[in-house]
């Protein structure tokens, strides 16, 4: 393989579209699924006049009345931040858990609950970084990985990142670390991952990135390029540096976040009341509608296919270069793959099977695939890539319709011969589609070190975003 092939390639490069970041839906069904949207909301919220309308306008696509909730008249349990979204039915009541611009997967949201409302639950953690602020519970999961650089062999890593949580909220102004408690399913959360290092010279880095409970793919704030940093003697300050900065981008990320993020806490001083004294009480059941088919206890399935019938049209495997050279991208358009989970239908010691066609790689010109099959992936000797794991890192809970899993899964990647070990991040939700058919929705994401790994140069621009390949996946799976 010509080394700088890749790059000549890209010279001729025709764009395709931008990554598609909605979540995949089914057909919809125009048959009117009934029920109540309820949206809660107070003054100074964030979400627009235009945003209000979009859901409004999707009540109306799925034939369910919508109504608008202003805090002032009160609120019932539950409604601890807003905007919030609840839908509620003959069988019950359950809230939205994600971005309120993201209308596809509220799509999604409505179609499960109507047959499969939400059960009240609770999640028990342990030394969990919360801050209580009126109604609300804020929290921040926090994962701090090995230290890594300049380490001494009998190094205790445990008892550093003990530590280090510690320093991280030593300086916090509004979290701080509760040894047991139970957050109730109106938390919001955000979750913070620690990088540090020890370089040789006694400097002590610590890298950080902040991601939304509604994504675990892209995050919302990232310090790479400038890391945390201190003296080796006092490496503590990097954490409590980190932990400052991270507390003040999270209340900033709630005050101004346009992507969905945004949320006001609802003050103590709001009137508790009651569903039906809001006139929110559930509707009567619709004449005419059978329910019998839809077991509210519905279990998720064990063994999972990927659903090809359900992705069509639809770009499910993405890649991109990394900025500044992220307009080199392409798309895969053939992928098969299965997912079993664990005895207790969690996500962890999942073991999941994917494969790609290569002969499918497009970067939207002709010419241009037939050179990258023949000449660069060798598509006619290595006509597939597969990624295999046999374990998956969890809550371990057990996976229930209408609520998001976020997981990291360790596997293997091969493409061109190649074995290599890579870490993806995931997120997956079981729904219901339009005909009430169980799907698992699946997003992810990983890198690839092309250069490093493969052999194989990428476009001219800096290192190393032009050497990476950044992949994102967005597909649905059915019972197999």
């Amino acid at each position: 393989m010509t080394i700088r092939l890749l790059f000549i390639l890209f010279s001729f490069f025709i764009p395709v579209k931008e990554k598609n970041t909605t979540v995949n839906t089914p057909p919809v069904n125009q048959k009117a699924v009934g029920g109540e949207l309820i949206l809660f909301v107070q003054n100074g919220d964030k979400i627009t006049a235009t945003e209000k309308q979009d859901i409004k306008d999707l009540a109306a696509e799925l034939g369910v009345v919508f109504k608008l909730a202003d805090t002032q008249n009160g609120v019932p349990e539950g409604i601890t931040l807003t905007p919030t979204v609840v839908y509620q039915n003959h069988l019950g009541r359950s809230f939205f858990k994600g971005r309120y611009v993201n209308i596809s997967r509220m799509k999604n949201f409505i179609r499960t609950a109507q047959r499969i409302p939400q059960k009240k639950t609770t999640q028990k953690k342990e030394d969990m970084l919360v801050w209580q602020s009126g109604k609300a519970t804020i929290a921040i999961p926090l994962k701090i990985t090995d230290l890594a650089g300049n380490v001494d062999s009998d190094f205790n890593q445990e008892d550093f990142k003990t530590s280090a949580k510690q320093a991280f909220a030593h300086h916090m102004g509004q979290f701080s670390i509760v040894p047991e408690v139970s957050l109730p399913s109106s938390s919001r959360l955000f979750y913070a991952a620690l990088y540090p290092y020890r370089s040789d010279d006694g400097k002590f880095f610590v890298s950080a990135e902040i991601y939304s409970q509604f994504n675990c793919i892209d995050p919302i704030f990232v310090q790479f390029d400038k890391p945390f940093e201190a003296k080796a003697k006092k490496w503590e300050d990097a954490f409590t540096t980190a932990g400052e900065t991270i507390e003040k981008e999270i209340t900033r990320q709630m005050a101004e976040s346009v992507i969905g993020d945004a949320c006001q806490i609802v003050s103590e001083k709001v009137k508790s009341t009651t569903w039906e004294g809001l006139g929110f009480d559930l509707p009567a059941k619709p004449e005419g509608v059978e329910t019998a088919d839809f077991d509210p206890d519905l279990k998720v399935a064990k063994d999972w296919v990927y659903a090809a019938e359900d992705n069509q049209g639809t770009p499910f495997l993405q890649f991109n270069f990394l900025a500044p050279v992220d307009n080199y991208a392409g798309e895969v358009t053939d992928m098969n793959g299965s997912l079993s989970l664990s005895e207790n239908l969690s996500l962890d010691a999942a073991i999941g099977n994917f494969e790609v066609k290569t002969a499918s790689v497009t970067m939207g010109d002709e010419g241009l695939d037939d050179a990258i099959r023949s000449k660069m992936i060798q598509a006619v000797q290595f006509p597939t890539s597969t990624f295999l794991f046999s374990g998956a890192s969890g809550t371990g809970k057990t996976l229930t319709f209408g609520e998001s899993e976020q997981i990291s899964v360790n596997g293997d990647f091969t493409m061109m011969g190649i074995s290599i070990p890579i870490k993806v991040q995931a997120q997956l939700e079981p729904i219901l589609d339009a005909e009430g058919n169980p799907k698992l929705q699946v997003e992810a994401s990983f890198k690839l070190p092309l250069k490093e790994k493969f052999g194989v140069d990428g476009p001219d621009g800096p290192v190393p975003a032009s050497e990476t390949l950044d992949f994102y996946l967005n597909f649905l799976m059915r019972p197999a």
